[in-house]
């Protein structure tokens, strides 16, 4: 695919421009606005450590690239308002420890306008998750991105593609389930040989990411970044939730920990072995959207399966969706469609109604519950105070009822967040099958 002249098409369509202008406007405010207090406490947590020593802090449950950065960034941020005295650092802290992130969503879009054309762009501006992930505070676009860029540059640079995926891996554990299909898309379109050293570069650079954390505290290391997960109980969009979603979480259910396991594997088992009997089939996709197709396949595979269906994952394949399917303007809406139910319908309703009302939000990871009030108030400190009493006051006409009925009927919001959200993913892989079997989509 010829690549298409982003400045020059720039020049000639300004309202691209003012579109690109307008979305960083409007993640900086999104950025310094607030943060999910839940997940930043123990963040914040992460900087009292030294660096080496970040895993004796708790809840330091990611690979090492995670909490550096976030301690770096944190400590370079109170630093600069301590030295200038700043009256409201808060901001400042916010919009430094999320630079990344509003950085890592500009350049996705860029990329997905000088590779896909509009479509994709709009789609993915319009997409629920990328604000959501910069508001609350995740590194899932940090990942999202730098998966994307290993597609693109793949098959032409395959030692790059793979210190990307090994970078993305030392964020999120979860990206190393690229290697599997980048691995075979280098077997059939370069050599066995490419696909061993790619994964060469991949093994060496986790391991040296790694190694000066396992090297300092080796126990804490392992209960940290992988006991911890392979002891937690299924959560927020995950298909293994809604035995505890309907139950509104009143019974624990202990083999839910593992048993996604199980189809996982079968069905990675089932598509490697449908790959290899397709080979000769695959000829008539480019480079580019062969390795989209293939990665965005096994990566969907792993967000239907996975016991932690937590809303910001989605951003490790949205990119690679979107391009994919740049001329399918029915799945771009229903990618918008989606990340709406799961990015911003599911997250309020299992806060906000509760902190509106002063009641407690059940938190599955610590399986217990916390106040909701005092969450939404700490994630929203810094906000004038009338802004920040109508987020978690009751002052519309009618809105205590509304906020008693969405409370009350959790259950079955919740589940209807989670059909949707497991819904498109299925959908994605029937056309993504589509693709490779030669049919149109």
């Amino acid at each position: 695919m010829q690549k298409i002249d982003l400045l020059s098409r720039l020049r000639a369509n300004w309202p691209t421009v003012l579109l690109f202008v307008l979305y960083t406007l409007v993640l900086l405010g999104l950025a310094v606005s607030g943060w999910n207090w839940y997940d930043v406490q123990w963040f914040i947590k992460w900087t009292k450590e030294g660096i080496l020593h970040v895993y004796e802090a708790p809840k330091c449950a990611y690979f090492p690239l995670t909490p550096l950065l976030f301690v770096l960034l944190y400590r370079s941020a109170v630093w600069i308002a301590k030295t200038f005295s700043l009256s409201q650092p808060i901001y400042l802290i916010r919009f430094l420890v999320k630079l990344p992130l509003v950085i890592s969503a500009i350049v996705t879009a860029v990329l997905l306008y000088r590779y896909g054309d509009a479509l994709p762009l709009v789609a993915w501006v319009m997409s629920a998750a990328v604000y959501s992930n910069v508001w609350s505070l995740q590194f899932d676009l940090i990942v999202g991105l730098f998966i994307l860029i290993s597609c693109l540059c793949l098959v032409r640079r395959p030692t790059l593609a793979a210190f990307l995926v090994a970078i993305a891996t030392l964020f999120k554990q979860a990206a190393a389930i690229c290697i599997v299909p980048h691995m075979i898309v280098l077997r059939y379109r370069r050599s066995l040989r490419a696909a061993l050293t790619y994964l060469g570069v991949f093994l060496a650079t986790v391991i040296a990411g790694i190694a000066p954390y396992v090297l300092t505290d080796f126990k804490s290391f392992i209960l940290k970044a992988i006991i911890f997960h392979s002891q937690r109980m299924p959560q927020d969009l995950s298909i293994w939730n809604i035995p505890q979603v309907l139950t509104n979480f009143r019974v624990k259910i202990p083999v839910l920990t593992w048993i996604w396991e199980i189809p996982f594997l079968a069905s990675t088992i089932v598509l490697c072995v449908l790959l290899v009997r397709w080979k000769d089939k695959l000829t008539h996709l480019s480079d580019m959207d062969l390795t989209l197709a293939l990665t965005s396949l096994f990566l969907v595979l792993l967000l239907f399966w996975n016991k932690v269906g937590n809303p910001g994952y989605i951003l490790w394949v949205l990119p690679l969706l979107l391009l994919l399917f740049r001329e399918n303007v029915t799945y771009s809406m229903f990618t918008v469609a989606a990340t709406f139910f799961a990015n911003f319908l599911y997250p309020w309703i299992l806060c906000v109604p509760a902190a509106v009302l002063n009641k407690e939000v059940f938190i599955v990871e610590d399986w217990r519950y916390w106040p909701a009030r005092a969450l939404l108030v700490n994630s929203t400190i810094g906000l004038p105070l009338p802004l920040q009493l109508y987020v978690i006051l009751p002052i519309l006409p009618g809105e205590s009822r509304l906020m008693m009925l969405v409370e009350r009927n959790f259950p079955l919001l919740a589940l209807m967040c989670i059909v949707i959200y497991n819904a498109f993913l299925l959908f994605s892989v029937a056309l993504i099958l589509r693709i490779l079997r030669r049919k149109s989509y």
